[in-house]
């Protein structure tokens, strides 16, 4: 949490191995190289489809460049993870998660800012990885979506996945965060 302009989009990509982490001192970098690790190894030594199963990212924004149907988006994530093609039901579970099954053979640019959210989000989430890092999850969202979003979130907490949640929505974030940043 923090205000707008203090690093948390930042602070986020860097988590993913999206940036290089901020360069320490010529001291420091003679001692300790800087980087990022995720369960001991460094993201920089994965490849992408091992970071992929490692680390979901739902960016902050996202201009999809096509046009796909939402069944066809969400199969994208679980793609990016998968030496074989996605089996239906991974992609039907991480729609219903977010309460977008319903809108699976709509495309993404017939969609409201709330809806295209979910459906992102729902990529992220078939691609089952160990961690998610999500960038302001909540943005565009309904009240009901919001709640409902962290209710995932926290399920997949108690199922042991890390979860980092970037944002701006102090009230959500000291309901359901386990620890505050």
């Amino acid at each position: 949490i923090g205000p707008n302009g203090a690093g948390k989009s930042t602070l986020a990509r860097a988590l993913c191995g999206l940036l290089p982490p901020a360069a320490l001192s010529a001291a420091d970098l003679a001692t300790q190289p800087s980087s990022v690790e995720v369960d001991g190894d460094r993201l920089t030594r994965l490849s992408p489809r091992a970071r992929a199963q490692r680390i979901g990212f739902l960016p902050q924004e996202i201009e999809p460049s096509f046009s796909f149907r939402v069944s066809e988006a969400v199969e994208l994530g679980a793609r990016v993870v998968a030496s074989q093609t996605p089996h239906t039901a991974a992609v039907s579970a991480a729609l219903q998660a977010v309460d977008a099954e319903h809108l699976s053979a709509r495309r993404l640019d017939e969609l409201s800012g709330g809806e295209r959210r979910r459906v992102l989000l729902a990529s992220v989430l078939a691609q089952q990885p160990k961690y998610l890092v999500l960038d302001e999850p909540t943005a565009m969202l309904d009240l009901e979506h919001q709640v409902q979003l962290f209710e995932v979130l926290r399920a997949r907490c108690d199922a042991g996945m890390g979860v980092v949640v970037v944002t701006h929505d102090l009230n959500l974030a000291a309901q359901w965060a386990d620890e505050l940043v």
